[in-house]
């Protein structure tokens, strides 16, 4: 049996119409090598260590999100030199304090910090995005994005506005981030006289399979969340601009704006990439469209977080399968925080199965969408705010589950299945979480656990194991029907 889930490249983009004129910098001709790194931020030299007198100088203070080893990752240097260095630091992956000031030794605090574009809190579709609802943004916007359509066929499912704000949700980034985007690349969110190659890609991904609206907001989304969950897990270092240009990230960026580093540097040349990042590009635009950042702000992951319990999500006393470790949310991108399981089924296939799924904890129906439930811990209703479970593939019990049901653990809430629109191979259900907006990785700083049994990533997608320690046992993921069946048993 198997059950599973199942970006984009880019050429020269067309200019900003907004786009202001180039600053000198250096650019490869055709007659001289592109160089393989930015020279502005070299990346640390762990073998030399930095001088006496600079020791003092030589601190990071931490943002909400960051973990030693992504800190690690981030500024080269190994996870026991950093925490040798600063022995107040968590001894396990849970979240560093915010604010907490780290020496990093072996970095030159002194050179001038790239520039920052947009805070964590205002990146994700989070707490902050129920004040600004894309709806209310129609007024100011030209006639261009209401007359895309979405296309299936000869079937138009829906206008660019409807895409947009869907997309957004669904990848959980702030709407009105992708409008600045939009506007910055092709100048279509107050305007309506596209070329041809504007309308075809008016984000700027010129690769063929992401011409059109739709793909190209996907793409879009899928690049930003590359680089943000990227980032956190300090798996992301460095970017190739368009152009060939190595551009090494500054260790003392933030998630939100190495999203949009990570998103810019598909199609920008090194002159482009420093204006788009820089004090008049993407930022600018964003404030111009839409004012400047609320004056408060919201810390997305608090370092005190702990995940609620939950327990498996299905019938206590039926057996199912473990047949995905972690893996990709959607889509085929960072973060790895989606676990699968399936029924006992003999064949792969999408007949809805008539085992139940159900609600691992007590909850608000959130959203319900194609395949799709969001269930609400925190009681508000909204899946912005607080911990969310997601449930994907699932055939909803529609005669009993509704949006703003309240519903306690183990209450069934549909029949796995093949449903939805992202693909699926066979029938199961799909789990993922976010707090405050933000997804969670499967196995990182807040491990997935479900009824005593915690996620380990495996070295690919969907393989990993489920550990059990106050039963001492474990699980390998597999697509099949033997060695990884678990019973959802009451926890003493």
């Amino acid at each position: 049996m198997t059950a599973g889930c199942v970006t984009a490249q880019a050429a020269i983009p067309q200019p900003a119409s907004n786009a202001l004129p180039a600053t000198a910098t250096a650019e490869p001709t055709a007659t001289t090598p592109a160089p393989t790194a930015v020279p502005t931020l070299p990346p640390p030299t762990p073998t030399v260590a930095a001088p006496a007198e600079n020791a003092a100088n030589n601190f990071y203070l931490s943002q909400p999100g960051d973990t030693v080893p992504a800190l690690a990752g981030r500024f080269g240097v190994s996870e026991g030199d950093l925490r040798a260095s600063n022995p107040t630091l968590p001894m396990t992956g849970v979240l560093v304090a915010p604010g907490s000031k780290l020496l990093v030794s072996m970095f030159d605090f002194g050179m001038e910090p790239q520039p920052q574009i947009i805070p964590d809190n205002a990146f994700v579709y989070g707490p902050l995005q129920d004040l600004y609802p894309v709806t209310n943004d129609a007024a100011q916007a030209g006639p261009w994005l209401a007359s895309v359509r979405d296309k299936e066929g000869d079937t138009y499912r829906a206008d660019g506005w409807q895409v947009l704000e869907k997309a957004a949700r669904t990848y959980s980034i702030n709407p009105r981030l992708l409008l600045a985007l939009l506007e910055y690349q092709s100048g279509l969110y107050t305007g309506n006289t596209p070329t041809k190659e504007q309308a075809t890609y008016p984000f700027g991904l010129k690769d063929w399979q992401d011409a059109g609206f739709t793909n190209q907001v996907r793409a879009t989304v899928l690049l930003l969340n590359e680089g943000y969950y990227g980032w956190r897990a300090g798996t992301l270092r460095s970017l190739t601009l368009a152009d060939g240009w190595v551009w090494r990230l500054d260790p003392r960026l933030n998630a939100g704006s190495v999203a949009l580093y990570n998103l810019l540097a598909q199609f920008s040349s090194l002159p482009e990439f420093e204006r788009a990042v820089g004090s008049n590009g993407v930022k600018a635009t964003m404030q111009s469209l839409f004012g400047a950042a609320p004056p408060y702000n919201v810390d997305l992951l608090p370092a005190t977080l702990q995940q609620p319990q939950w327990q498996l999500p299905f019938t206590e006393g039926v057996i199912w399968n473990f047949t995905g470790g972690p893996h990709p949310v959607i889509g085929d991108t960072q973060p790895w925080g989606a676990l699968d399981f399936a029924p006992g089924l003999t064949y792969a296939g999408c007949d809805t199965s008539g085992d139940w799924v159900t609600a691992v904890a007590d909850g608000v129906v959130a959203r319900i969408s194609s395949g799709v439930l969001m269930l609400d811990l925190d009681g508000d209703g909204r899946e912005t705010t607080g911990w969310v479970m997601m449930y994907v593939h699932m055939e909803v019990d529609s005669a009993n589950i509704i949006e703003g049901k309240q519903v306690r653990a183990g209450t069934r809430l549909g029949h796995p299945g093949c449903a939805g629109e992202t693909r699926s191979t066979s029938s199961h259900v799909h789990l993922a979480r976010k707090y405050n907006g933000e997804w969670i990785a499967a196995d990182g700083p807040l491990p997935f656990e479900l009824g005593g049994w915690r996620a380990v990533a495996g070295a690919k997608k969907y393989q990993g194991l489920l550990v059990n320690t106050r039963l001492g046992s474990e699980l390998a993921a597999c697509m099949c029907v033997h060695d990884n069946q678990l019973l959802n048993a009451a926890v003493p």
